[in-house]
């Protein structure tokens, strides 16, 4: 359960490896919208649909794919959990932690 919890962190600091690993594990992200965790995901035969519940969002990935529901589900997790890289794990590690940050003022 930490290290699902440490890979999400890192997928939503835009790392793709661990964006691929939630994904294949079925790990959903929360919205790349607004942050929120209420979402509903809905397939058919041929597309999958991510949609946030959160009324003043409603952000939404429709994939739809001619082989089927479980590779339409993939696009679309693809899609939904992939996050622009902000940091590279070395320059997080160069960062000061809040309470150095106290000692500068």
């Amino acid at each position: 359960m930490e290290n699902d919890v440490r890979l999400a962190q890192l997928a939503l600091l835009g790392d793709h490896y661990a964006q691929k690993r939630v994904t294949k594990d079925r790990i959903i992200l929360p919205c790349p919208g607004c942050g929120s965790h209420n979402v509903n995901i809905r397939c058919s035969q041929t597309k999958a649909e991510i949609v946030c519940q959160n009324r003043s969002c409603g952000f939404r990935i429709i994939k739809s794919c001619k082989s089927g529901s479980e590779q339409a589900l993939i696009r679309a997790l693809e899609a939904w959990n992939t996050r622009i890289q902000l940091f590279t794990i070395d320059e997080l590690e160069t960062f000061k932690s809040p309470s150095d940050w106290m000692e500068d003022i």
